[in-house]
């Protein structure tokens, strides 16, 4: 509310502007590398059901990508989303055979993909406009593929220390 004159010509609204279209990347990586990189369509939200695909889409990538690996050695961990927390979800990731690491709930400094890959990744696409959706996919599958076994490597060990400051801390947030 604001007090003014009857003849004062209205104050302008702030109208936010739109922003550019956004692609949803779901990547899922370990201490190696890339594992696998998939795309939700626009226009489509991200439930248990798609989740369970994308789910089913990495086991298969597991199984070409890291031959050696056993299911039952698998540590999966992601966030809490709700399609990640339904009961479909976790029965789906039991049925393989993962382990689950918890994450706490509004906790995006503990999410490795987060504070570790999507980070950089946005820095080195800012800025960078795309006529179609290939090219966005293209340049995030790219960029991904080249990241050295070093720098996944690092995220790995770098929750380790995340959880170890956020016990330190009971919870609080982590600035970077």
């Amino acid at each position: 509310m604001e007090c003014s004159h009857p003849n004062s010509p209205r104050p302008k609204k702030f109208r936010a502007e739109k922003s550019g279209k956004k692609l949803l990347a779901i990547v899922f990586w370990d201490s190696h590398g890339l594992i696998c990189a998939d795309f939700l369509p626009r226009g489509v939200t991200m439930d248990s059901e798609m989740y369970i695909q994308t789910l089913k889409k990495l086991k298969a990538r597991i199984y070409r990508v890291r031959p050696g690996l056993q299911m039952h050695n698998v540590l999966f961990h992601h966030g809490n989303a709700p399609s990640h927390r339904s009961a479909k979800t976790r029965k789906v990731i039991r049925s393989f055979g993962w382990t689950t690491l918890p994450h706490p709930l509004y906790s995006p400094d503990l999410a490795p993909s987060d504070y570790h890959v999507f980070s950089p990744l946005k820095a080195e696409l800012r800025g960078i406009y795309h006529q179609d959706d290939d090219d966005p996919k293209r340049a995030v599958t790219t960029w991904l593929q080249n990241q050295p076994e070093r720098f996944y490597l690092s995220g790995i060990l770098d929750l380790r220390q995340r959880w170890n400051t956020a016990i330190t801390r009971q919870g609080e947030f982590i600035e970077d």
